[in-house]
């Protein structure tokens, strides 16, 4: 099947063509796992993207998403944290009642390759799969992508929705959000990375990152002297928001944390993730 995908675009150059879905059916094909194929178009770049639906089927971006506000949350989820969900459920409700929505936006989890990837970049399909099965047990659609920059999020989605789009990042993740040498590859680099992300109909929401020892959130984040103006337009223009004040959250899990429980046969990871998962992961053995 892989060197099927590669010769699909055989004595064609690269950027002339873009396969955005692909599908094997019929029992000539019984052995062949579709996503599984849709990981490969991402891998070789055949594609930008990739999409399952909320049953974990192959799908597009426009068939799931064609003008739909939508909510975006980027990470790994592996697995899924009761964390993860706070962010969706609370995020999903603010953006609704900040933009007046007269719809329901759709969420979307979105995994980068990079977070897929081992260190010596290879894919480990079995560990993709888990993650797939896992959100689609809880009814959410993912999204796998080579997008690294969420401005590059955000042109894919624009190509399918006019409609607002809202995403919500942890306060630890503000440093590296405004980091000026993260858009060196940029002519304009910080400025034009913003300038492509915020339309009038994007917003980001900060959810407070809580240890025992400090609470990052917007509302803490004091940027350098040269970048400081252009977060405070951000912020003054409803494009960068507080989701919560510190006093709201409670110390903030990450997935990796609830992998080692998990590793180390913890049960403590069970009040960690979904009750909807607990059992899942549990029967699978899942993320061992």
């Amino acid at each position: 099947p892989s060197a099927l995908l590669s010769s699909l675009t055989d004595n064609v150059s690269r950027g002339r063509v873009e396969i955005d879905y692909i599908s094997f059916k019929g029992p000539a094909f019984k052995e062949v796992d579709n996503r599984l194929m849709c990981l490969e178009l991402v891998q070789k770049d055949l594609t930008g993207n990739v999409v399952f639906d909320s049953e974990g089927n192959n799908t597009t971006l426009a068939d799931e998403f064609f003008n739909t506000p939508i909510f975006l949350l980027r990470g790994e989820f592996r697995p899924i944290t009761k964390v993860n969900i706070d962010l969706l459920n609370l995020g999903q409700a603010q953006f609704e009642k900040d933009y007046g929505l007269s719809q329901k936006s759709k969420p979307l989890l979105e995994i980068t390759m990079t977070h897929l990837k081992k260190e010596k970049g290879t894919v480990n399909k079995k560990d993709f799969l888990e993650r797939v099965d896992t959100l689609s047990h809880l009814n959410l659609p993912v999204m796998i992508s080579n997008h690294n920059f969420y401005y590059e999020v955000k042109e894919a989605l624009r190509e399918v929705s006019d409609l607002p789009i809202a995403s919500v990042i942890g306060g630890d993740h503000l440093d590296n959000f405004f980091d000026v040498s993260y858009y060196s590859h940029l002519k304009g680099g910080l400025l034009e990375a913003s300038s492509r992300l915020f339309d009038k109909n994007v917003c980001i929401y900060i959810y407070p990152y809580k240890s025992t020892q400090t609470c990052s959130s917007l509302d803490t984040f004091f940027p350098e002297k040269k970048i400081s103006a252009l977060v405070s337009y951000l912020k003054l223009n409803g494009h960068l928001k507080d989701l919560s004040n510190c006093d709201e959250v409670e110390e903030s899990v990450l997935s990796s944390y609830v992998r080692n429980l998990l590793q180390e046969d913890d049960p403590a990871w069970k009040d960690l993730v979904p009750s909807e998962v607990k059992d899942y992961i549990e029967k699978n053995k899942l993320f061992k």
